[in-house]
């Protein structure tokens, strides 16, 4: 549902990031967050996972 979502917003950049931060989770497997990390990249156009304590829940929350 998560990937469905965002291929649905419009995107600012075609270029997607490379992620600087570990993207770990227990409950998700490795190539999720990785995946949703380049579509909000697009989306936003930078890299919002780079600014201190934002993590990718926290982003995927302001996709919203």
């Amino acid at each position: 549902m998560i990937r469905e979502a965002l291929q649905r917003l419009p995107t600012l950049t075609d270029q997607i990031s490379v992620p600087v931060k570990p993207m770990r989770s227990p409950h998700r497997t490795r190539a999720q967050p990785t995946q949703w990390h380049q579509a909000l990249s697009q989306v936003f156009g930078v890299d919002l996972t780079r600014v201190p304590t934002l993590g990718i829940d926290t982003v995927l929350v302001l996709a919203k």
